[in-house]
């Protein structure tokens, strides 16, 4: 059944609460010197979107997930973070419900309280209707992993022709994600560098699809209207730190912390999944828990 109700609690004050990225030293000193050496006008004026995109592509594509078809969606467009992509994938549906999970990230409930007066999330691809726009993320929101309806709501979009948007915004600190992107209901992917470097406040993210259409983000980035001091920032920590280094620097600190709170490790590096209810004041929404271990690795930086 689709579940009508009032938005989740905010967890972020929680100790293990959110979903942050590591602050990790070495990242947080080279961005600093970057931007030491480089005047701001010197930033702006050397910046070009469009490599940076071609970049930050190979950069997904470098990462340890099968990502069967991801070469297909190489027309690429800057966005501000991922939210920027959410927002035109819905104003570009006006005649289709927006829909989402239990356990995504609630902006989505935000955004359905701000257009239809409720929140609505579903429990299962079968309540996906043919006059529905779905987003849905892989890794996904709540468990770092892949949903475990994941197969089957992509075969309903498919058979009903329903557009869905992927949000990978975990995908570059996580490891062995499997997901079949070739199915024609993926209109767009979107990712940013949020959760993988201290970057979020630069709002620094891309959409990917199949063909270049025209529309707000294709137009903002063919025209460089875009945030070039993120992207000069960004375009630096990319082509200092490959796409492995967070997962490698802390994959063994988050099976240390998942065996001391005998959580299970998420494929996603900076979570753990409560599987058992030890922890429900966690709770998202979904069947499990997602604890976030970020701001207690070992790192050095307060």
């Amino acid at each position: 059944m689709i579940e009508v109700k009032k938005l989740s609690k905010n967890l972020k004050q929680k100790a293990y609460g959110g979903a942050w990225c590591i602050n990790d030293p070495e990242v947080i000193q080279s961005i600093q010197i970057f931007l030491h050496e480089n005047a701001y006008m010197d930033i702006i004026n050397n910046t070009n979107v469009h490599d940076f995109l071609e970049r930050y592509f190979d950069y997904v594509k470098s990462s340890n997930n099968d990502l069967i078809g991801l070469e297909k969606f190489n027309s690429l467009a800057f966005s501000l973070g991922t939210t920027n992509t959410f927002d035109l994938f819905t104003a570009t549906n006006p005649t289709r419900r927006l829909v989402s999970f239990k356990g995504e990230y609630i902006y989505h409930n935000i955004m359905q309280r701000t257009i239809y007066g409720e929140i609505t999330s579903l429990t299962h691809a079968d309540e996906i209707d043919e006059n529905d726009c779905v987003v849905i993320s892989c890794p996904f929101a709540d468990t770092g992993e892949e949903h475990p309806e994941m197969n089957e709501i992509f075969a309903r979009c498919d058979r009903l022709g329903v557009p869905l948007l992927l949000d990978m915004a975990y995908i570059n600190i996580s490891e062995g994600i499997n997901i079949n992107l070739e199915h024609d209901c993926i209109k767009a992917l979107t990712t940013s560098l949020s959760k993988v470097f201290p970057l979020g406040h630069v709002r620094v993210g891309m959409r990917m699809k199949k063909t270049n259409i025209d529309d707000g983000l294709d137009m903002t980035t063919s025209c460089d209207w875009v945030n070039k001091l993120g992207i000069g920032m960004s375009n630096h920590v990319l082509k200092k730190f490959n796409n492995s280094f967070i997962v490698k620097k802390y994959k063994q600190q988050q099976s240390d912390m998942c065996k001391q709170l005998d959580v299970d490790v998420s494929k996603s590096v900076i979570f753990g999944i409560d599987n058992n209810n030890k922890y429900n004041e966690y709770n998202r929404g979904f069947d499990s828990n997602r604890l976030c271990f970020s701001k207690h690795f070992e790192t050095g930086v307060k």
